[in-house]
């Protein structure tokens, strides 16, 4: 189960919970809404405890959309889970998608 969360500021939203194939495509149509409404998102992971391979497909579609439309996306606060599914399957990062370590 995954919670996501808007906060402040306005684009930013907290995930919690595991982001899987089970609900990945719902996250992903709130988040593509919040990012061309916003022109920007930050997405803080740290109460994001399992990201799977879909996940990651998520993450890659959302910065192909920010690159397409000039937008940007933040990822903070990275669990150590999270931050080795991206380091070992994009060890060059996701364009469109800055990963920025220990922003509270």
């Amino acid at each position: 189960m995954l919670r996501v969360v808007p906060s402040d500021p306005p684009g930013t939203f907290r995930l919690m919970g595991e982001l899987d194939v089970s609900n990945v495509e719902e996250v992903q149509a709130q988040l593509a809404d919040g990012l061309r409404a916003k022109g920007r998102l930050t997405l803080d992971t740290a109460g994001l405890t399992f990201m799977d391979s879909q996940g990651l497909r998520m993450l890659i579609l959302l910065g192909r959309l920010a690159v397409e439309t000039g937008s940007s996306i933040r990822l903070i606060n990275c669990t150590p889970q999270v931050q080795l599914v991206l380091d070992v399957s994009v060890p060059n990062g996701i364009p469109g998608v800055e990963i920025i370590e220990n922003e509270e």
